[in-house]
C-alpha cells in the first residue's frame, strides 16, 4: 500500500553540509524538546500560587493548547520548507515566538487575576507554534551528508528531543533555590517558577544571534544521491530499488511508525502533567518537595538515557535491528506503569491535607475533594524511584532514538519536512488530547485509570509491531 508524495518533494543533489548545522539542528532539538516540559512539575502550583481557584481540568487544557499549537504549524513549516530554498527564515520565526510565549509565562504574576488565564492560554500557544518548527529541523537531518553518518545525526537528534522531554522537569528544580517568593528586580519577579521561563527567553536570543550570523540551513547542504532508495515501490519488492529515486511512501509502515510516535509522546506527557499532584497526594509532599525530587528523579533518568542514545547513536547499538530495540523499550515503559498499578498489596489509604492547611506550599496531601483517595493504595516510595529511573531511562532512549531512523528510512532520499510535519501532528495531538484525558482520570477517579490508559497505548503499539514487523524495513 503506497500514496505519492506532493510534487514538490523531489530529488536534489547537493554537497554535503558542514558538521555545525548538524550540531545546531541537534541543540535546538534538545530545546524543543524541553519547551513541551520544563513547567510540568511547576506550572499547577505557579498558576494556583496567582490564582487559588484554578483547577485541574483548565491545568490540562493548558498544558494540551501548546500541542494544538504545535499540532496547527507543524506541517505549515513542513510544506513552506519544501517550497523555500532556505529555512534560516522560519527557524528564526519560530525561536522568535518561543523567547515571547516564555516571556509572556514569567510575566503572568504581574498580571490581574482575570487575565491570568486568558495570557497563560496565549502564551503556551505561542510556544507551540514556534514549536513546530521541530518538523523542519529533523527533516534537514535526516537528508543531511552521506548515509553512513545519517543514521547517527537522526538518533542523535531524536534522542536529544526526548532527552529534552525529560530534562525539562528538571530546570525548575535548579531555579529552587530563590523558592516560591523570589525576588522582585525592575518590576520583574524571580522565582523558581518564573526563572526557567525567563532563561527560556535568554537561551532563545543567543541561538537566534548564532542562526543569523553562523549557520546557513539552506538546501545546497542536502544530499540524496546514494546509491540506492530506501523504500521500494512494492512493500514485498526489493529487487527494483537500486539507481531509483524516492517518490512513494509505504502507508503500512509509514502509518506504524507515527502510531508509536504518538505512544510515546502520550507517555512523555501524560506521566509528567501529573507528577506533581501524583506526588503530593501520594508521598505528602509540599509544592517545593514535589518540584525539586521529581527534579531529581528525571535527572537520573536523564542520565541513564544519555548513556544508552550514545549507544545508539555511536556505539554497537547504531547496527542492531532498530525494531527489537524498539520492542525492548516498549516492554520498559510497560513495566514502569505495571508497577505503579494500585495492587492490593500495597499500603493505604492515602493521606488527606490538614484541614487547616491553606496552600500546598505548607504541606502535602490528598485534596479533600479527591474522594478515590480514601480507597486509593500507596505505591511504595522505592517502587516508583525505580521504576521510573529505569523505565524511563532506558524506554525513551530505546523506543525514540531508533524509531527516528528508521522513520527516515522508510520515507526515503527525498525532502521530509512535509512528512516530518505529518508525524508531528499526530504526536502533537496526543500532547495535546492525552494530559486532558490524564487530569481528569487522576481527579475523578485516581491514578489507576490514569497509569492504565497508558498500558493499553503502549499495548497497542508493542502489537502493531509484532504484527507488521516483516515490513517495518527499508528497502535497501
Amino acid at each position: 500500500m503506497e500514496f505519492d508524495l506532493p510534487d514538490n518533494v523531489q530529488n536534489v543533489s547537493t554537497k554535503l553540509s558542514s558538521s555545525k548545522e548538524i550540531i545546531y539542528c541537534i541543540i535546538l532539538q534538545l530545546l524543543c524538546g524541553i519547551q513541551i516540559s520544563v513547567f510540568f512539575t511547576s506550572m499547577w502550583q505557579y498558576i494556583v500560587s496567582i490564582v487559588p481557584s484554578f483547577s485541574m481540568h483548565f491545568y490540562g487544557l493548558l498544558i494540551a493548547i501548546f500541542s494544538v499549537g504545535q499540532a496547527i504549524s507543524s506541517p505549515i513549516y513542513g510544506g513552506l520548507s519544501n517550497k523555500l530554498e532556505t529555512r534560516n527564515s522560519l527557524v528564526i520565526f519560530a525561536l522568535i515566538l518561543m523567547a515571547s510565549g516564555n516571556f509572556l509565562y514569567g510575566w503572568l504574576i504581574n498580571l490581574d487575576k482575570d487575565w491570568v488565564g486568558v495570557a497563560a492560554v496565549v502564551a503556551r500557544l505561542f510556544v507551540g507554534f514556534g514549536n513546530g518548527i521541530l518538523s523542519v529541523i529533523r527533516a534537514f537531518i535526516a537528508t543531511v551528508g552521506d548515509k553512513k553518518k545519517r543514521a547517527s545525526n537522526i538518533a542523535a537528534g531524536m534522542g536529544s528531543f526526548v532527552l529534552g522531554i525529560a530534562l525539562g522537569p528538571t530546570i525548575p528544580m535548579i531555579f529552587s533555590i530563590f523558592g516560591s517568593k523570589g525576588y522582585r528586580s525592575m518590576g520583574i519577579v524571580i522565582n523558581l517558577y518564573t526563572a526557567p521561563a525567563y532563561f527560556n527567553v535568554i537561551v532563545f536570543l543567543i541561538m537566534i544571534i548564532i542562526l543569523i550570523f553562523f549557520i546557513d540551513l539552506s538546501d545546497k547542504h542536502l544530499y540524496f544521491s546514494d546509491d540506492v532508495s530506501l523504500c521500494s515501490k512494492n512493500d514485498d519488492d526489493s529487487e527494483n530499488v537500486s539507481n531509483i529515486v524516492q517518490n512513494k511512501i509505504r502507508l503500512i509502515p509509514t502509518i506504524s511508525c507515527i502510531i508509536l510516535y504518538v505512544s510515546i509522546q502520550c507517555v512523555s506527557t501524560n506521566d509528567e502533567v501529573i507528577a506533581a499532584p501524583y506526588t503530593i497526594a501520594m508521598y505528602n509532599w509540599n509544592s517545593t518537595e514535589a518540584v525539586r525530587y521529581n527534579g531529581i528523579l528525571l535527572t537520573f533518568c536523564c542520565l541513564l538515557s544519555l548513556v544508552f542514545y550514545g549507544l545508539i547513536a555511536w556505539g554497537p547499538l547504531l547496527h542492531s535491528d532498530k525494531r527489537k530495540v524498539i520492542l525492548c523499550g516498549l516492554i520498559m515503559f510497560i513495566t514502569y506503569h505495571a508497577a505503579n498499578m494500585p495492587w492490593p498489596f500495597y499500603d493505604g489509604p492515602l493521606n488527606y491535607i490538614p484541614a487547616n492547611a491553606t496552600s500546598l506550599d505548607e504541606v502535602g496531601g490528598c485534596l479533600r475533594s479527591y474522594k478515590w483517595c480514601e480507597n486509593a493504595k500507596r505505591v511504595p516510595l522505592y517502587v516508583y524511584i525505580i521504576s521510573e529511573i529505569i523505565g524511563f531511562g532506558l524506554g525513551y532512549p530505546l523506543t525514540s532514538a531508533p524509531l527516528g531512523a528508521l522513520y527516515s528510512e522508510i520515507l526515503g532520499h527525498c525532502k521530509q519536512d512535509f512528512m516530518q510535519g505529518v508525524m508531528e501532528f499526530f504526536g502533537s495531538m496526543a500532547r495535546c488530547l492525552g494530559p486532558i484525558l490524564s487530569t481528569y482520570l487522576f481527579e475523578t477517579t485516581g491514578y489507576k485509570y490514569a497509569m492504565g490508559f497508558q498500558i493499553i497505548i503502549l499495548s497497542f503499539s508493542f502489537s502493531l509491531f509484532v504484527i507488521f514487523y516483516n515490513r517495518l524495513i527499508s528497502a535497501h
